[in-house]
Order: C-alpha cells, then structure tokens, then sequence
C-alpha cells in the first residue's frame, strides 16, 4: 500500500512538473515568421524589464531576428534555453555588431551579459553549422544601471561650472558619458557641454533622489527643451534628435529654494540609422508586395532597412557606340556620393538584370578606386573595406560595351568589421536579379 501511495505522489509531482513547464512555455509569445530580416524582426520588448519569445529554427539556415527597445542604460542579460546549439549576435541600429556568443548558457545554449546605452538593437538567433534547432525560449532581463552604477563611476564636476564658458565636458558623439554632482549652495545650476559631429538621437537624464529640472541649450544660448520629473520619482529627462553642433545642458533644484546633496547626469548619443552619412538619395518605404519594374525607378525594390548610407536606383540606359569609347570610359555613367564623419567600413550590393555586366566603383578624393562590384557576379555584396572619414564617389557603368540594364545600388556602414554573414542575414539573400 505504501509503495502505490508513492507511486501516486511520484505521478503527481511529474504532472505538476509538467503543468509548470507548460505554463513556463505559455509565458514567451511565439515568433512571428518570417522573421529573418531587421525589416520583419519580432518585438522582445523594452529593458529595464524582462520578457522573451519562443521559436524555432527551421530549415536550416533560418535566421530569427528580435528588436527591443533600452529606455534607459541597464545591465542586461540575453541568453536561449533550449537542447539545440543556439548562436546569438547583437547589433545596434546601424549595423554593427556589438556582441555574439555560441555556447555560453547552459548546455550548448547561447548568453550576451553586459551594459547596454540607450537605443533601439536587433539580435538575431540561429543555430550552429548547418544544423537545425527545433525548439527554443530566448530572454531579455535588464536592470537600469543607475542602480548599479556609484557616484565613483561618473568623474565629478568641476566647481564654479555654472555658466556656458565655465561648462563641464560630458561627450562626443556615439558615446555615452555621466557626471556626478550637488546642486549646492541653493539658487546653484551646474553647466555641462557636448559636441555632437553627426546628427543623432540624444538621452539626457538626472538619476537621483532630489528633484532636479534639465535644461538644454544650443552653441548660441537658445532655449530648446526642458523637463522636471520625466525620468521617473523627481529625476529628469530630456530625448531628441539634434543637429551636429554644442551644446549644453543645465541641471538645478525645482524652484531653485533648495540644494541636491547628489545626482549623476548622463548623455546618450546614438548615431541616426543609416551610419555617420550624408548622401545624394533617400531611403525609400517598403515596397507593395509583387512591385514589378516600371518606367521610373526604383525597379528592384529588393533592399531596404537601416545600415545603408547611400540607395540609388538608376539605369545604363544607352548602349556604348564603340569599343574606343568603352575603354576610354566614355559610356553611360552615372554618379552618385556620399560622406562618412568617422572611419569605419563599407560593402556595395549591386543588383541588376540577367545576362548584364553593370559596374559600380568607389573612389576616395584622390581619385583612388576604393572598393567596387560587378553586376553579373554573385554575391550581389562585395566584401567590406576599411576606409577613412571624408567624401566618396560612386561611379556605376557599363562592364561591357553593349550593358543595358536597370540596377539598384547600395552602400553598406559599419563602426566595425561586421561578420561575413551579417549582409545576408539583415538584407537577404546574395542571388538575385532584377526581373528582365
């Protein structure tokens, strides 16, 4: 008798057990696919927080693709559970990679563990070698790393700092830096200066306990924008997207009647997508579904999404009357350029019809080819090429006399050298051709 009560109790911890791994399951939504594309990733949710997905990788060579949001800098943790061999990698907005990891969890399962700044990133999940994983939970939990994160981390300020000329440095652009401080004696405002040398999306926030008000100014003085109590308690909170330039920021008491006996402030600079660029053409919005050539570009309508720095959609559109002209480079051309602010990396992907040779070539301001892609050849990437800051040309002709063809041309940036699968992963693939 006393065996079969064991029995019993032993069948009703294994459905317990099993109720519980059910309802484990039940708390990740599952992925959406086809989520292999940065265009089509599934929402994980925002940091400070925790939440996850679950899914699958299925076929081989499936990739799945998650964005989440970090509202404020936290210390996170990323990991898949799962009995499959899982990768993880991680990139911020543009395209860079910040962080992969292989067998780091449990088993042959994947971790990412570290401070993560304010911004919008994107991690992709997919299994090892050519292998498949049936069933996979991928977490996010993020802890704000205010607390976290002593005074001792942020340098203190340097009194009297309390105008323009006097103003502590906070950071330069694609940075993030913090400052501890008092707003002592009452009626005190502390005064701090950053240069941004790109355009970007700026976090400005008070951590403490007191009741701060954020003011942000221009390089003349100008008023743009201020907040009391938008970081949450008392703590303030100012975010935005500037212009390159200085500018400065002032923290004081509410009411200006009392002190803070202590408070950090942090600047978050994160580059605007599309990498440190300008360029001669716009991103277009995706195209409708089955979108077919037309009279007037763009044609192909196959790449489209963050990270690219230049898109042109154009076409060698006159044939070359002589073998003379052609290798003189006298042919239909047509040019296009682009800056980059900082040094960093840059792939071209050319895609164009069947049976055609188009030609596109970069050239630095020296006249110095930097980097190029043939048309016809596969992949439609070329590799990546490390390069300096300054202004590049891009040249697209014919790659034989009689070239006649619309193409869809892009380049690629990266702070980084990104992995050799990273443009197939975020664009698709490296086969295709415009329709005939």
């Amino acid at each position: 008798m006393a065996g079969m009560r064991l029995i019993i109790f032993l069948l009703v911890v294994a459905c317990l057990i099993g109720v519980v791994v059910l309802l484990g399951s039940a708390e990740c939504k599952v992925e959406v696919e086809s989520n292999d594309t940065t265009t089509a990733a599934d929402g994980l949710g925002a940091v400070p927080g925790s939440s996850c997905r679950s899914g699958a990788v299925l076929p081989a060579g499936d990739v799945d693709m998650y964005w989440f949001e970090v509202r404020e800098q936290a210390n996170v943790v990323i990991e898949t559970r799962t009995d499959g061999d899982t990768l993880l990698s991680l990139y911020d907005s543009a395209g860079k990679l910040l962080a992969e990891d292989d067998d780091g969890g449990d088993g042959r399962a994947s971790r990412l563990e570290g401070s993560i700044e304010v911004g919008t990133y994107v991690l992709v999940v997919y299994a090892y070698g050519a292998n498949v994983v049936r069933s996979y939970e991928v977490w996010i939990e993020g802890t704000a790393a205010s607390s976290r994160t002593s005074d001792a981390a942020c340098p203190s300020e340097k009194e009297s700092n309390n105008t323009m000329a006097l103003a502590d440095d906070l950071t330069g652009a694609g940075s993030v830096a913090c400052r501890s401080g008092s707003v002592a004696p009452v009626g005190d405002v502390d005064v701090y200066s950053f240069s941004l040398g790109l355009a970007g999306a700026v976090t400005i926030v008070t951590m403490t306990d007191a009741d701060t008000v954020l003011r942000l100014y221009d390089s003349g003085g100008r008023f743009l924008a201020e907040d009391d109590d938008g970081a949450g308690g008392r703590a303030s909170r100012i975010t935005g997207t500037l212009e390159a330039g200085r500018y400065y920021a002032t923290v004081r008491e509410y009411g200006d009647d009392a002190t803070v006996s202590s408070y950090r402030v942090s600047v978050t600079v994160q580059a605007s997508p599309g990498g440190p660029s300008g360029s001669t053409s716009t991103l277009p919005p995706p195209p409708a579904s089955g979108a077919a050539p037309g009279a007037t570009p763009p044609w192909g309508w196959s790449i489209w999404g963050g990270g690219i720095i230049l898109s042109a959609w154009g076409a060698i559109d006159r044939d070359c009357p002589s073998d003379y002209d052609f290798n003189m480079g006298l042919c239909d051309k047509k040019t296009y350029t682009f800056t980059l602010g900082s040094a960093g990396f840059i792939a071209v992907g050319l895609v164009d019809q069947a049976g055609e040779w188009i030609t596109a070539y970069v050239y630095d301001a020296g006249r110095q080819r930097v980097a190029s892609k043939l048309g016809v050849s596969r992949p439609i990437y070329s590799d990546w090429v490390e390069v300096p800051a300054g202004t590049y040309t891009v040249e697209v002709v014919p790659g034989k006399r009689l070239d006649n063809s619309p193409y869809e041309l892009h380049i690629f940036y990266s702070a980084t050298r990104p992995d050799p699968g990273y443009l197939v992963r975020t664009y698709g693939p490296a086969d295709r051709q415009l329709p005939g």
